[in-house]
């Protein structure tokens, strides 16, 4: 029987090993995010068309749409805006719903209307609403240099940073679109015999690529094909435009090339500097952290090759909250095994509040692991949740090892059979105070909507580490028990001391607190109809002072928000100058408020 404890206890320890250097892994390892990663039912889709008027906007492109798509099935709203070059539709489905289903819906009604779409219309965009594609990071470039320069340096930046694998989209904001100016002169077109028709028709046809074919001998197959794509000014000016046998007339002779940039349709400044924003946004459950830093790394080592000049600001970076938070709960679990041991070193000993004390962070590092199966990333409310159970997840451990400490001064002094006996007799009561605690958040899981997917995580991670902190109680805590308890004279020397303790007048501290207990106690089981209906008046009474005289309810509480975002609205047809104008005196107010460190500003219509 001895040998059978003995091998149970190094197998059990080793098992305990294992959990510990698992889920220290796990818990380096695991994503972490701003927000849980949920789906909004709602879905975006976007149609664009050159310069054509909010009216015709809304007959030739929005309501053919709106025609089509109002027969997905699922729809719960549909609401659409019409403007000077486009519109949008917003389709807001039931929640709970799927969406790569209803992605796919909204897809092929979009398919089948777009051939009735103007010829010159874009192509719709459909998109869904996701909280993970939101940026996580926004980077300001901005610096003494020209601002061809800067562009071109935010171009190469980006493609690096697209690069990045957990990188799933970068957005560049107060970046000009480059485009090529060809200036016709017409008397010199006419002088030649040309027309500036003659001179569009040459730049068409010459500025193509066309695939030949396959070439196949004897040898091998090979694939052919004409390049004619322009890649710098010279091949445009050395471009023919006509030619016979004595001359021929190239397009540098008739017009000018310019390099240029298309029409300005927004700005964007750093803290007043004209700036390119770079606005990140990562894919779903890559590790925020990791990416964040990956990102500045490859900025910052960019920078240092492509220009000096040029400066760097970073704006929204979800990584400082997430670590914040992680800190915090590092810093609570330590605390919390701190006050564990100094109340129950008070209370019961030394070697149980070690014991007792362990259950905390193994409690942790099991639960990691069970997270990490379900795939469960780090976020705001798994953070919240575990820092929530610091404080339950000890009750089973206490309960076992205050047995089996009191069957050691009742004089049992067989370590093996005390703990062994403890988890036997306290398995019901453990079993039963943690499956109440489990009852009462196991319904959330079923939560409906959005705000049911957004804290599911809040009853999956407890009823994780509850769940572990079962297991610690009932097999990992006995089996360190019979550890610490080292020999027979530890045991009878901490009982001998708790006497001495108690005949030094500790006996009058826990009877005065015991005394006032057991009074309350029996005068409530005395009174059990009172008690009862008293309970029951006190529940209905808060409820309705509540209702009174509380201050009603919400389902966020106001905080302190680390971001804030001014969004301007002004009447009449203002052009992109004048709405600078505008953003520029707001930017000088803000600018001066002594709480705003940074501020980024975009203004006009920004892609």
């Amino acid at each position: 029987m001895l040998k059978k404890i003995l091998l149970s206890t190094k197998t059990i320890l080793t098992l305990l090993f294992f959990i510990i250097v698992y889920g220290l892994y796990t818990y380096s390892s695991l994503p972490r995010e701003a927000d849980p990663d949920i789906s909004l039912p709602v879905i975006y889709v976007s149609v664009s068309h050159t310069g054509i008027s909010p009216n015709d906007s809304e007959r030739l492109l929005i309501k053919p749409l709106e025609r089509e798509l109002k027969k997905i099935e699922g729809l719960k709203k549909m609401s659409s805006t019409s403007y000077l070059g486009g519109g949008n539709i917003i389709l807001e489905f039931d929640a709970g719903f799927e969406s790569k289903i209803a992605l796919n819906d909204v897809r092929v009604k979009v398919d089948l209307i777009e051939n009735k779409l103007p010829q010159e219309t874009k192509s719709p965009r459909v998109s869904e609403i996701n909280l993970s594609r939101f940026p996580v990071l926004a980077v300001a470039l901005y610096g003494n240099l020209d601002e061809r320069l800067l562009i071109e340096i935010s171009k190469k930046i980006k493609e690096k940073l697209e690069g990045i694998s957990e990188v799933l989209e970068v957005k560049t904001i107060g970046a000009r679109e480059r485009q090529i100016e060809i200036l016709v002169d017409p008397l010199t077109v006419k002088n030649y015999g040309l027309t500036a028709t003659d001179v569009l028709e040459s730049i068409k046809k010459a500025n193509i690529l066309i695939p030949a074919g396959t070439l196949t001998n004897q040898t091998g197959s090979f694939n052919i094909r004409v390049p004619g794509l322009f890649k710098e000014i010279e091949d445009l000016l050395n471009l023919p435009i006509k030619s016979n046998e004595i001359s021929s007339a190239k397009l540098g002779d008739l017009a000018e090339v310019v390099d240029s940039f298309k029409i300005r349709e927004g700005f964007a400044r750093n803290n007043g500097e004209s700036a390119v924003i770079l606005e990140v946004s990562k894919r779903s459950g890559e590790n925020i952290i990791d990416t964040i830093q990956k990102i500045k790394d490859v900025i910052s080592g960019d920078i240092k090759a492509l220009n000096k000049n040029i400066k760097v600001d970073y704006f929204q970076d979800e990584s400082n909250s997430i670590n914040s938070m992680i800190s915090d709960l590092e810093n609570n679990v330590i605390l919390a095994v701190i006050l564990v041991l100094i109340i129950i070193v008070y209370w019961m000993g030394f070697k149980p509040a070690i014991i007792v004390s362990l259950s905390i962070p193994g409690s942790f590092l099991l639960s990691m692991i069970l997270l990490s199966a379900i795939g469960v990333t780090i976020n705001v409310v798994v953070l919240f949740s575990l820092i929530l159970s610091v404080g339950i997840l000890i009750d089973g451990a206490i309960i076992v090892v205050e047995y089996a400490n009191r069957r050691a001064l009742e004089g049992d002094s067989d370590k093996k059979s005390i703990y062994i006996l403890a988890a036997q007799k306290m398995s019901r009561p453990v079993i039963a105070s943690t499956l109440t605690t489990l009852a009462a958040f196991f319904p959330l899981i079923f939560w409906p909507g959005i705000a049911g997917e957004f804290m599911f995580y809040l009853p999956v991670t407890l009823l994780t580490i509850l769940t572990s902190s079962l297991v610690m109680a009932l097999i990992f805590i006995p089996t360190l028990g019979i550890i610490f308890n080292s020999n027979e004279k530890d045991l009878i020397t901490e009982k001998n001391k708790n006497i001495g303790l108690l005949e030094a007048g500790s006996l009058n501290q826990i009877k005065g607190i015991q005394g006032r207990y057991i009074f309350l106690l029996r005068m409530v089981l005395l009174n059990p109809i009172k008690i009862v209906f008293g309970t029951l008046f006190l529940l209905i009474s808060i409820q309705i002072i509540y209702l009174n005289l509380g201050k009603g309810f919400e389902f966020f509480p106001p905080i302190e928000p680390d971001y804030a975002e001014i969004v301007v609205h002004a009447r009449g047809n203002l052009s992109v100058y004048d709405k600078d104008k505008i953003i520029k005196k707001i930017e000088k107010i803000t600018l001066n408020t002594k709480f705003v460190s940074n501020i980024y500003s975009k203004s006009g219509v920004l892609p």
